[in-house]
């Protein structure tokens, strides 16, 4: 009877480390694939934080250009109201990306020569795209 005893108690136990290190497999299967998930979403989330900066930086760089782009107009613009001999109500200026464009008319080859001069001498200015004509 003890013998039997002993093979159940042992049966037992066989059976409880069989089931108890299923478990632990079971366990760290179950840990190593919550870590991955974790390394996953927090590639993921760097991933997306470093699109939305790069979409702000692009953002800030587009605000940037637009106030430069107007303070080149308005300092052109200022210089014209300013310069003699020169009716700024004739000239056209806009600026895109640092390229000012200057249309509209004058009466004098000085006049365009001084209006483009006027332009070319704002800092901030890349290049000065010239469509004035001359009237008499």
């Amino acid at each position: 009877m003890k013998t039997h005893l002993n093979l159940k108690s042992l049966s037992i136990l066989l059976v409880s480390g069989a089931l108890f290190s299923t478990y632990a497999a079971a366990d760290s299967s179950l840990t190593q694939k919550a870590g991955q998930t974790w390394d996953n979403a927090s590639q993921s989330v760097e991933s997306f934080g470093k699109k939305a900066e790069q979409k702000l930086d692009s953002t800030v760089k587009d605000a940037s250009l637009l106030v430069d782009d107007s303070t080149i107009t308005a300092k052109i613009r200022g210089q014209l109201l300013n310069a003699s001999g020169i009716d700024s109500n004739d000239i056209a200026v806009k600026t895109i990306n640092g390229t000012v464009y200057l249309s509209g008319f004058v009466t004098t080859d000085a006049q365009r020569a001084q209006i483009i001069d006027i332009a070319r001498n704002i800092p901030g200015v890349r290049a000065v795209e010239v469509s004035i004509g001359q009237y008499k």
